[in-house]
């Protein structure tokens, strides 16, 4: 039984080598032919796809940096880290954020600077007294805050 079972496997690793050969041949001459992938016209027309694809997503990406939505949808949380950050760096004594939405109005103040503003932070006072504050932030894509200001009360 053992016998017949040996006399199977190499019959079976006999014929996998063969198509592996086959293969390999095909394969190599492909490449020798420079057909398919390996032919100098497929790479020009994968490079020219390639750059396709590439200058359809740098389009994507001016389009997206000139609609709010779709620049806070993209880069949003990091512009309203930089002004959280700046926010709580003017803080005296000690500050407190109130809710999670901290920036309730945007708008673009200019091409390039989009204008975050809220009313949800307190700062202590000298007393230990807390005093709500509204804030404006001017703060460019690429999370830069330009313009700070800080004022006591509500929008």
């Amino acid at each position: 039984m053992s016998r017949l079972s040996n006399t199977h496997q190499g019959s079976t690793v006999n014929t996998l080598a063969a198509i592996g050969f086959v293969i390999l041949l095909g394969i190599g001459y492909a490449w020798h032919a420079g057909l398919g992938p390996f032919s100098e016209e497929w790479q020009r027309e994968y490079e020219a796809r390639q750059a396709q694809r590439a200058a359809e997503e740098a389009a994507k990406e001016a389009a997206c940096m000139k609609d709010l939505d779709c620049l806070m949808d993209k880069k949003g949380l990091d512009m309203e880290v930089s002004c959280n950050l700046a926010i709580e760096a003017r803080a005296k004594y000690d500050h407190k954020w109130e809710s999670a939405n901290r920036y309730p109005l945007r708008a673009w103040h200019k091409e390039g600077v989009v204008y975050l503003a809220g009313d949800a932070v307190k700062f202590q006072n000298g007393i230990g007294a807390w005093q709500r504050h509204s804030y404006e932030c001017l703060v460019t894509p690429d999370a830069q805050v330009v313009g700070l200001r800080i004022k006591p009360g509500r929008i």
